[in-house]
């Protein structure tokens, strides 16, 4: 306080010093004060000398107390700068971690940058393929293409194809309104067309019809979506022309039609009736008439639908044998005159009977009559109806107005016919059918009292042969015992001289060759030894031959070792005469069989197998035997050449057939068995024999009793 005091009076002493000084000086007396009088220059400045040397021992203690605040300072800022090293080194980390963030935030975004620009660059590039691939697709489409902006319903672009089905070019229409062109034969369509578009946004499968002055009238098929270019709403539609299709699918549905109609009627007045309404709906003409020929060749009016009466009876005399008149002569095929008109199925039809009549001549007139020209008539066709080269009749239809007809209509008419005629044949057929049958009930009556007469007779010839049929049954069962016991009593008698042989001629020669041997040791010539060596020989080949001719007449194998074993003999004595390999298979059961059913049997699979050597051509048989309970089951397979079974039941002479497999049949049917045979030629054969033991024994038993 004391300094600030001091300092506040030294202050005041040097503006006086100051005023003195600028007095002295003589300075402008507006910018200081003018100092007082009295007031000495040098003791105002003794005066501030002195106050500033009072002022010295303030300032002396202002500075030791200063010193010591400045310390205080002093410290207190290096503290203050250490805090602020580390916060700043502490806020510089920060700042360079969260720079570093930045960085890779701004890396990522950097990528992400590239990466959208990369997709924009392949999207733009996708776009400029697409719009190339529409254009190319717009361009090359044979469907005719246009875009068409909707507020005010012009054209902004075609393509080729609406050049081709229209007719006009890109000049012609791009910028023009589509109702200024009036390519729309509905316009009530078009705007229906509009509000679905409008509504969902698309329009599919819309079938429109267009007509222009240069290619005439087509049906097309149009398919649109409505496109946002450049801000605007366009509608891009696609139209295919399916004129062809619609006249095949007509085409299609009155020949359905016709053929219903045809179909349907079994008289002719109907049938012509029905024709003529169609014919006017096909044609799309005001009068149609049906004429066909009659038994005299004439040609009336049948049925007629439009013409008025005077037309018709000016008409009615025409007749086949006349070449007067255009009628006559299409159904008599004449071309001329006017070849021109007719179509090459032979129909003959002019769009305006005027005009043709300004180019004919006086002598073509003639031979045309012009009936219907005089009756107001300017469309005509005349269609013939045909039956290959007969002629059947005449489809005729005519309008007043021209330019009725088109060549689609004449081709439906003519299918008509064709139709038509096929129905008159047939209508004509019935109604012959219907005297035939007419003819035919009385003819049944009066054969009917002959049947009565003829059936008393038949049912006593009937009678008669019934009786004779069960007599024929009962000798053929009697036919079949006596064959069976003429088998047993044939075993029995085999098996008898078998023995016979064996036990008397064979133990004779055994004898014979026995002592001939023992001749033999006791003679010394060496002629007469081999004589009787030869003798000896002769002995054991007549011995060999018995044996042989005893096992073929009843194998004692048979009885001692059952039915395998005689079954083997047998194919190996078949291999050795025929060499045929024959392979014997049996479940063992054959053993349980008494002597009787292996006989039968044996005998069955002898014939069986004898067939096979004989008329089979093989060179190799499996046979197969089988013993379940009372069944027995022989499967005999070959590869031989094989035969057509059914050969075995035709004609009446079993020797025509086989003896063999007839006489097997026989015994089967009468024992109640079945014998079965699959072959067929160049295949093989394969028989089966199924035969119950009870009827083995039950048969023997008979034949015992």
């Amino acid at each position: 306080n004391e300094l600030r005091a001091s300092l506040q009076i030294l202050d005041a002493e040097i503006a006086k010093y100051k005023q003195t000084v600028a007095w002295l000086l003589d300075m402008d007396a507006t910018a200081i004060a003018i100092p007082p009088d009295g007031i000495d220059y040098e003791v105002a400045f003794r005066n501030i000398l002195s106050t500033i040397e009072g002022m010295e021992g303030p300032i002396a203690d202002f500075y030791d107390k200063d010193m010591l605040i400045f310390r205080n300072l002093m410290f207190g800022g290096i503290v203050t700068c250490l805090s602020l090293s580390v916060l700043i080194t502490i806020t510089f980390r920060r700042f360079i971690r969260q720079q570093a963030a930045d960085y890779d935030k701004l890396t990522l975004a950097h990528d992400q940058l590239r990466k959208d620009l990369a997709d924009r660059r392949q999207a733009e590039k996708s776009l400029q393929q697409s719009e190339m691939l529409f254009r190319t697709v717009f361009e090359t489409s044979p469907d005719a293409i246009v875009i068409t902006r909707i507020a005010d319903n012009r054209i902004i672009d075609i393509n080729e194809g609406f050049t081709a089905y229209t007719g006009y070019t890109r000049e012609e229409v791009v910028g023009r309104s589509v109702l200024e062109i009036q390519l729309w034969k509905d316009l009530d369509h078009r705007t229906a067309l509009l509000n679905e578009v409008n509504s969902k946004g698309f329009a599919e499968n819309w079938e429109a019809l267009f007509e222009t002055e240069r290619v005439g009238q087509l049906t097309c098929l149009l398919s649109t979506k409505k496109l946002d270019i450049d801000g605007e709403q366009h509608i891009l539609t696609v139209a295919r022309d399916i004129s062809d299709r619609k006249r095949f699918e007509a085409r299609i549905q009155a020949t359905n039609r016709f053929l219903v109609i045809g179909n349907h009627h079994s008289e002719m007045k109907p049938l012509l009736k029905a024709f003529v309404r169609e014919t006017k709906t096909v044609s799309g003409c005001s009068a149609a008439a049906i004429r066909i020929v009659d038994a005299n060749g004439r040609i009336p009016y049948v049925a007629a639908d439009g013409f008025d009466n005077d037309f018709c009876s000016v008409n009615e005399p025409l007749s086949v044998q006349s070449r007067s008149g255009m009628c006559a002569r299409v159904i008599n095929n004449c071309r001329a005159p006017h070849a021109t008109h007719f179509t090459p199925y032979g129909s003959y039809y002019v769009n305006s009977t005027s005009d043709l009549l300004t180019l004919t001549s006086a002598d073509q007139r003639r031979l045309m009559r012009n009936t219907c020209h005089r009756y107001g008539y300017e469309t005509i066709a005349l269609i013939p109806i045909r039956s290959g080269d007969r002629a059947l009749g005449l489809i005729h239809v005519a309008d007043q107005r021209a330019s009725q007809l088109t060549d689609d209509a004449v081709e439906m008419l003519e299918t008509a016919a064709l139709q038509l005629g096929t129905a008159i044949e047939r209508v004509q057929a019935e109604e012959a059918l219907k005297n035939s049958y007419t003819e035919l009930e009385k003819r049944v009556a009066e054969r009917t009292k002959i049947l009565s007469q003829t059936k008393e007779e038949l049912l006593d010839e009937i009678d008669k042969r019934i009786t004779y049929e069960q007599e024929l049954i009962g000798s053929q069962q009697r036919l079949r015992k006596l064959s069976s016991k003429l088998i047993q009593t044939e075993e029995r008698e085999r098996r008898r001289l078998a023995t016979e042989i064996h036990d008397r001629i064979g133990q004779t020669l055994a004898v014979a060759k026995m002592q001939l041997g023992a001749l033999r040791a006791e003679i010394d010539s060496r002629e007469l030894e081999n004589n009787i060596e030869n003798i000896r020989d002769l002995v054991s080949q007549t011995i060999r031959d018995i044996r042989t001719l005893t096992f073929q007449l009843s194998p004692p194998i048979l009885y001692q070792l059952g039915l395998h074993a005689a079954l083997e003999w047998l194919a190996d004595s078949i291999w050795k005469q025929s060499r045929l390999e024959v392979k014997i298979t049996s479940d063992g059961n054959d053993r349980e069989l008494d002597d009787d059913s292996s006989i039968h049997l044996y005998r069955i699979c002898r014939e069986l197998l004898f067939n096979v050597v004989k008329h089979a051509d093989a060179k190799s048989a499996q046979m197969c035997i089988h013993i379940s309970g009372d069944l027995v089951t022989v499967e005999l397979s070959d590869d031989g050449i094989g035969f057509n079974p059914s050969l075995l039941h035709e004609g009446v002479d079993p020797i025509d057939r086989g003896f063999g497999l007839f006489s097997i049949q026989e015994q089967l049917e009468h024992r109640g068995g079945d014998l079965k045979i699959d072959s067929a030629p160049g295949q093989g054969s394969t028989l089966t024999v199924k035969l119950p033991l009870t009827a083995i024994n039950e048969t023997e038993e008979e034949q015992v009793l």
